[in-house]
């Protein structure tokens, strides 16, 4: 096989793994069947996307989940998945470990003009070297919810992932290893954490930041990011093991109450209503204030009328 052609078959086989919110820009006519992804973990969630042609495995058929991403691979991934975001940086330092000749060479390059990656002091990409869980997370946290251009936001275009105001609290109560995640990445990842995107198989209580980061796992975090329920276990989803209510409902629903954004877990200080599902019990919703701790009840007549806002289903009410 020529350089050429293994080249080519390389990137056939990196842009396997697009997972993002977009389809790839030339679907299989058929979903494939991946042969090594049903008793894994994160199965459930890779076949869902296989499923929708969100994702492809390799020619012989496998996933291999457990694969590492190099930081280049994982640039294709997410400049596949965010097709649209615009280019922030003008000139383009010249690399010393890129070379025209990498197969990823005008990937890293782009994935550089949007902040999607970021050099080194000594003036490297490092193309080849395994992505990090804290890298791959942070990158994803920032794509999903960028800063704000500092224009008032409403209450109806938030965030997918709003920025918690206690970035060292949520992290030391979220992960046993907080400790080890560096300055750089607190806030992305308080965010990520506070919005149940960073997930940690089985026990789901460590970032593990250094971490090389497996196909498996962008899976997952994209599923989480993507706020489609019930695709990865629960127990593997950093901070669910806070909440009491049933799995189902094991997510973060973002609102503003009050001018403040707020969230339904017991470990915040303000208390938001989720939309209700029949049968289920809801969270009661009570003024901004510290320390507040969230109470479920059972009969709605024992709340206050209130007024309030769910981002996630775009739906308003005064009162319960």
């Amino acid at each position: 096989m020529s350089m050429l052609s293994m080249r080519i078959a390389h990137m056939k086989v990196l842009r396997s793994l697009l997972l993002g919110y977009v389809l790839l820009a030339a679907p299989a006519a058929t979903a494939q069947t991946l042969r090594d992804t049903s008793q894994h973990w994160a199965g459930t969630c890779i076949e869902h996307l296989a499923q929708r042609k969100q994702l492809n495995g390799y020619p012989d058929g496998r996933f291999r989940p457990e694969n590492r991403l190099t930081r280049a691979e994982y640039a294709v991934l997410m400049l596949n998945s965010f097709p649209e975001t615009s280019t922030a940086v003008g000139e383009i330092p010249k690399f010393k470990d890129l070379s025209p000749q990498h197969w990823a060479y005008k990937a890293m390059r782009l994935a550089y003009q949007k902040r999607i990656l970021v050099g080194y002091p000594d003036n490297t990409l490092r193309p080849d070297r395994p992505i990090s869980r804290v890298e791959a997370i942070a990158i994803l946290y920032n794509l999903v919810s960028p800063p704000s251009n500092g224009s008032e936001v409403m209450a109806w275009n938030l965030p997918r992932f709003p920025l918690p105001d206690n970035p060292d609290q949520i992290l030391t109560e979220q992960f046993e290893d907080a400790a080890q995640i560096p300055a750089w990445a607190k806030s992305s990842l308080s965010g990520a954490a506070a919005g149940f995107m960073v997930v940690d198989y089985p026990q789901g209580r460590n970032l593990r930041p250094q971490d090389a980061t497996t196909r498996a796992e962008a899976a997952a975090f994209l599923c989480q990011a993507s706020e489609i329920d019930g695709l990865v276990p629960v127990t593997a989803i950093v901070g669910t093991r806070k909440f009491v209510q049933s799995a189902e409902l094991q997510r973060l629903f973002r609102a503003r109450v009050e001018g403040k954004q707020g969230w339904f877990d017991t470990q915040r200080q303000v208390a938001v209503i989720a939309q209700a599902i029949p049968g289920w019990q809801l969270l009661s919703l009570g003024k901004p204030q510290e320390n507040r701790v969230a109470a479920w009840f059972n009969d709605a007549s024992q709340v206050e009328k209130k007024d309030f806002w769910t981002i996630r289903d775009g739906w308003r009410s005064p009162s319960i």
